[in-house]
């Protein structure tokens, strides 16, 4: 796509962002739904996932935009 037109990747991005998330949340509920069926634990595993790439992506975020010589 970045060699199509690459002025709109950040809002290609963007619109990516914005269509994912309706389908992790309902494989979340989908998740949760099987774990009390089943008595798993994927559900919990899921969202330990996403909160640690949360926080991978806060702290690259930082790294990133630190005003550090380089």
């Amino acid at each position: 796509m970045s060699l199509v037109s690459p002025e709109y990747i950040r809002y290609f991005y963007y619109g990516a962002i914005v269509i994912m998330i309706p389908f992790i949340i309902s494989d979340l509920l989908k998740k949760k739904k099987e774990d009390k069926i089943d008595g798993t634990k994927h559900f919990k595993i899921s969202v330990y996932n996403i909160l640690i790439a949360i926080a991978m992506m806060v702290v690259l975020f930082f790294l990133i935009n630190s005003n550090y010589p380089s």
